[in-house]
């Protein structure tokens, strides 16, 4: 029996989304392997995916909440100069169970702009990440891990190749035949040469 060995999650919208916003677990670290007896309290918080944040980020009002541990401090660079931000290891729990533990994550001034969580390219890298609006209708979709490689040229070369005829003429208008034209130019690409 096959068993997929990723994990992933899709979030279907009838509108088009503005903003990439799903709901995270959060709390403080612990081995998911080998839970503690106490499991740390967790709290479901909305997190905003931001391909521009390098590292994940906790508000402070989460991170009081929850108690989390201070691990030390860094320093981020911001487009109001820099300011130094306490940091946390936090275990992260997404839709339909998507998890990671062992976080290391920012303490960030979020809360009033409707979210308590950024998920940065941390965890964005992680795994697949995509987003589609075929008719008006957005459909966010991630898996972890990456399980295989999504090219869009490559798929659009190949409907090519296979829907045109060698003699055919070319898509491109020039009046050639297809063979005289792009044919060798989109089987190279398609090949990766």
């Amino acid at each position: 029996m096959y068993l997929p060995t990723y994990r992933p999650f899709t979030i279907a919208s009838d509108d088009l989304i503005k903003r990439l916003i799903t709901n995270v677990s959060v709390g403080e670290a612990f081995d998911p392997n080998n839970p503690p007896k106490n499991r740390p309290k967790m709290k479901t918080v909305q997190g905003l995916w931001d391909t521009g944040a390098t590292s994940s980020c906790v508000s402070n009002e989460v991170a009081n909440d929850l108690g989390l541990i201070v691990r030390g401090s860094a320093e981020v660079q911001h487009a109001g100069g820099s300011s130094l931000l306490n940091t946390y290891i936090v275990n992260i729990l997404l839709p339909n169970n998507v998890g990671f533990s062992g976080v290391p994550v920012m303490e960030a001034d979020i809360h009033r702009q409707g979210f308590d969580m950024i998920i940065g390219m941390d965890i964005i890298t992680q795994g697949d990440f995509a987003l589609t609006n075929k008719d008006g209708h957005s459909r966010f979709s991630f898996r972890t891990p990456s399980t295989e490689t999504i090219d869009y040229v490559k798929q659009h070369d190949q409907s090519i190749v296979s829907n045109l005829g060698r003699n055919d003429p070319c898509f491109c208008g020039s009046g050639k035949k297809f063979k005289d034209c792009h044919l060798w130019e989109l089987e190279k690409r398609i090949s990766g040469l």
